[in-house]
């Protein structure tokens, strides 16, 4: 299925113990959520989120918090010879809410437009829109999810 919301999945095999790479994920996380600006967090910390067992959902550390910043959901499983690392990129709950309602928004606001005017028009006008807003938020995302896995794969090696 072609998922049109912003979304990478990779796989990374290490040599590296699942507990090692657990308790490297963990010095290196901010246990706290990303909008709480109370807490000051150490220049060490490269990540927010939480880690337990195995799992986690990280974001990287900004200086300031982007629309497009995608969230890093991983989960550790133990190999023979190290680990296997499952990870997933997603936007922000709140980012894709948007993103889908706008897009729902525009789709039906220029059916009812096409409709009321008969003439197709506005419906293509909304599909252009929507199309627009679906390759800023893709190349957005394309483009902060760079340094998130350069930050992953220096913790890992």
């Amino acid at each position: 299925m072609i998922n049109l919301l912003p979304s990478s999945s990779e796989t990374i095999v290490t040599s590296l113990e699942m507990d090692e790479i657990n308790t490297r994920l963990e010095k290196s996380t901010a246990n706290t959520v990303v909008w709480d600006r109370e807490y000051k967090i150490p220049n060490d910390k490269v990540f927010y989120g939480f880690v337990h067992n195995g799992n986690f959902q990280l974001a990287l550390r900004n200086m300031r918090l982007l629309a497009f910043t995608p969230m890093m959901y991983g989960k550790i499983e133990g190999a023979t010879s190290g680990s296997i690392v499952f990870l997933n990129f997603k936007l922000f709950v709140l980012t894709r809410a948007l993103l889908i309602f706008w897009s729902v928004f525009l789709i039906i606001a220029g059916s009812v437009m096409s409709f009321v005017q008969s003439n197709q028009w506005p419906i293509l006008g909304a599909l252009g829109i929507l199309l627009l807003f679906h390759l800023i938020a893709w190349a957005n995302f394309k483009q902060q999810l760079k340094p998130m896995r350069t930050a992953l794969f220096k913790l890992l090696a």
